[in-house]
């Protein structure tokens, strides 16, 4: 059984290669997903089973990955509030940073209590394919409204450092603000679902 939030430094063991393929070769390209754009990095097969490989050995278990890119956030690009919970996509959710932060201060991955449904909301209640409504709701009207919102906690990027959490908990990048114009100087991480 896997404790609320796992926490651990050092977690790829081939990050010096794979933070080189990031900076010198990984293109970031804007998705859109729910109607919302997100600059992402497809991974090339082997190097993110490399990365599962590594998350498989610090976790002490074998995961089944269900999505699994790179995520690019700088001061111009994804710098709005989005406090939200991943439950649609998959039962855990990691993040694994590629930079440390700017400066001293709390930079990292927030969660948060919601003023009423607290510290978490399943979306696993999906019917005939249709997502949660009041999923949706959250995500459209309270997920960018921070008197909705009380944090409860900060872990704190590092590079190569790992957070596994379950994925209902509510949480986001902190701060909102990001900083650094493109990869060689924005925040970087590797986003996975399992």
């Amino acid at each position: 059984m896997i404790p609320k939030i796992i926490i651990k430094d050092d977690v790829l063991t081939e990050y010096g290669g794979i933070d080189l393929w990031i900076h010198e070769e990984a293109e970031f390209k804007t998705e859109y997903h729910g109607g919302e754009g997100f600059t992402l990095a497809r991974i090339p097969d082997d190097i993110n089973q490399m990365m599962v490989d590594d998350m498989e050995e610090a976790l002490g278990k074998d995961i089944k990955p269900v999505e699994s890119f790179l995520r690019l956030s700088t001061e111009t690009i994804h710098s709005d509030i989005r406090i939200h919970s991943d439950s649609a996509h998959a039962d855990f959710a990691c993040v694994v940073y590629f930079n440390n932060p700017p400066e001293k201060g709390k930079y990292g991955t927030a969660f948060w209590d919601h003023t009423v449904h607290g510290k978490e909301f399943d979306n696993h209640d999906v019917i005939g394919g249709r997502i949660n409504v009041e999923w949706n709701r959250l995500l459209r009207e309270d997920s960018g409204d921070i008197t909705k919102w009380s944090m409860n906690r900060v872990v704190e990027m590092k590079k190569n450092r790992m957070v596994t959490y379950p994925s209902k908990f509510f949480h986001s990048r902190y701060p909102f603000k990001g900083w650094g114009k493109d990869k060689s100087d924005g925040r970087v991480t590797w986003t996975l679902g399992y």
